[in-house]
């Protein structure tokens, strides 16, 4: 039958004026594909990936992804806890060029066959921005700092010593 969640759910919908829609859950993750590893002319790193990442253009609009968690997750033929899909994790470092694309270190290596596959930016690691009324506030008291030290037509001591 159908479950009484299901129901109150449906019964909203017909209150509200509106068809229940089936929707697809909110993804919390962007895409990026694996463009290479960085590399010089002769010699490449196979310790750092060249992602490109969905809807980013330049290295500004890179700057907000620095930090945050990358997946590739892949299938393999056994079984290992309950599950054929496995995942290998890393972060993204900086960015690379003005293009937009970025540099991720990776706990493995990525495989050489995943050149091309798409990878999955996580955003939910969000310790690393910093709100516009934080630097407004870090600008203000930067105003009402003391003296410098080398500045003589100033006194540094209080009026009462």
């Amino acid at each position: 039958g159908i479950n009484a969640e299901y129901m109150g759910f449906y019964q909203r919908t017909i209150r509200m004026g509106k068809e229940a829609k089936n929707t697809a859950p909110v993804r919390l993750w962007v895409r990026a594909k694996f463009v290479g590893f960085r590399r010089a002319k002769r010699a490449q790193k196979e310790n750092q990936a060249l992602l490109n990442l969905e809807g980013v253009n330049d290295s500004a609009a890179a700057t907000y992804y620095f930090g945050k968690r990358v997946a590739y997750v892949y299938k393999a033929k056994t079984i290992k806890k309950n599950s054929k899909f496995r995942a290998i994790w890393g972060r993204i470092l900086k960015a690379h060029g003005s293009n937009g694309l970025v540099r991720a270190s990776f706990k493995r290596n990525l495989p050489a066959q995943s050149m091309g596959a798409t990878l999955r930016v996580m955003l939910f690691p969000q310790h690393n921005q910093i709100s516009p009324l934080l630097i407004e506030l870090i600008d203000i008291c930067l105003l009402y700092t003391s003296p410098s030290p080398r500045d003589l037509s100033t006194s540094r001591m209080p009026s009462s010593a």
